[in-house]
């Protein structure tokens, strides 16, 4: 009976260190085995339960939740969908709210203002006159003249159809282009005083409209389940980028940026990952990325506009930075309950880096 004892304790000693071997990545007999996967996470990170914007000035070593709307109150739970810099001036920082409206910040995101209250789906602003802003609530448009003080509402007959997406004419600001959710394509050359329907495009998800500015005949339709659109004649005829279908999933878009400082470059973040051209989207290649998750979701993508080479991604779990042109990624201390929804980087100052996130 002894022996019996002896051998089921020896049989028990081998599974445990057989389970030890295995899952501490340990040594055995010169053999490295059972090699833990590496997390991108600090173990036991407290995350942030803030939604809105953070802020970094040195290059992502470090961010700073930003929001205060007074001495006394801070905003925290802004459910960030867009940031955009002011065309004329990057501290003027404005911010679109699922749930609050559109925000603006005069001071490099130290303290923030509310414009326009309730839900609102997108915004533009005119490139040539500051302080000329177009916001789509549902399927009407208001435009203040004053940058947010006054608003008018401005005709667009979409039949009730929800707008998604504004843009204007980066030279011939009274040019103005707005597309419903469904595929209608209006366009002003009015300032919005009057509109007609340019294109009937057959998609129903869009969510963001494009323009090349330094070509403005070529423009961009992304929507949210069929992928990204082209024009190359101002919105008279589209095509989708085909070369994207390559790649599983891309046609789950949750990001498309241009370079508008070298435009043939294009971002695109998906659920196939991290996706560049440089072409205007005739090739496309996909980065090698770091989150655990593989390719997997990627759900914000920024870059430096001016050292390109400088490209940062965000996913629901952590954000990620590249210095070489995402060759090799480092994860970012930024660690939140919400999740990346928009990156920034200031084009005059390449260590300013807004984080806007939130929560779907």
């Amino acid at each position: 009976m002894e022996h019996d004892f002896i051998k089921t304790f020896i049989k028990r000693c081998a599974v445990f260190i057989a389970i030890w071997i295995l899952t501490s990545g340990c040594t055995a007999f010169g053999i490295r085995i059972g090699e833990p996967r590496a997390s991108n996470t600090p173990a036991n990170i407290q995350r942030d339960r803030r939604i809105g914007i953070f802020k970094s000035v040195d290059k992502g070593k470090s961010f700073i939740f930003k929001g205060r709307v007074t001495e006394k109150e801070t905003v925290d739970n802004l459910n960030i969908s867009r940031l955009q810099f002011d065309p004329q001036d990057t501290l003027t920082l404005y911010l679109l709210s699922k749930n609050k409206g559109l925000w603006v910040s005069y001071n490099g995101g130290e303290s923030v203002e509310n414009l326009v209250e309730g839900e609102a789906d997108a915004f533009a602003l005119d490139p040539e006159k500051r302080g000329t802003i177009y916001l789509a609530k549902g399927a009407k448009i208001l435009q203040s003249r004053d940058g947010g003080t006054v608003w008018n509402s401005i005709p667009v007959e979409t039949g009730g159809d929800l707008i998604a997406a504004i843009a204007v004419h980066p030279s011939l600001s009274a040019r103005i282009f707005a597309v419903t959710r469904n595929g209608s394509l209006f366009g002003s050359e009015d300032n919005g005083a009057s509109w007609r329907l340019m294109k009937k495009i057959r998609v129903k998800t869009i969510k963001d409209l494009i323009i090349n500015s330094k070509n403005p005949n070529e423009m961009y339709i992304a929507t949210e389940y069929e992928g990204v659109f082209q024009s190359e004649d101002m919105g008279v005829n589209w095509n989708i980028l085909h070369a994207l279908k390559s790649f599983k999933g891309s046609e789950r878009v949750h990001q498309f940026k241009i370079n508008q400082q070298n435009p043939s470059h294009l971002f695109l973040a998906s659920s196939a990952g991290l996706l560049i051209s440089q072409d205007s989207g005739g090739t496309w290649t996909a980065p090698t990325l770091l989150s655990s998750s593989g390719a997997g979701t990627v759900t914000a993508i920024g870059f430096n506009p001016l050292r390109e080479q400088e490209l940062y991604y965000g996913t629901k779990e952590s954000l990620f930075k590249s210095v070489n042109n995402g060759e090799s990624w480092s994860a970012l201390p930024l660690y939140t309950e919400g999740e990346p929804v928009e990156i920034l980087v200031d084009d005059l100052d390449g260590n300013i880096v807004y984080i806007g996130v939130g929560k779907n």
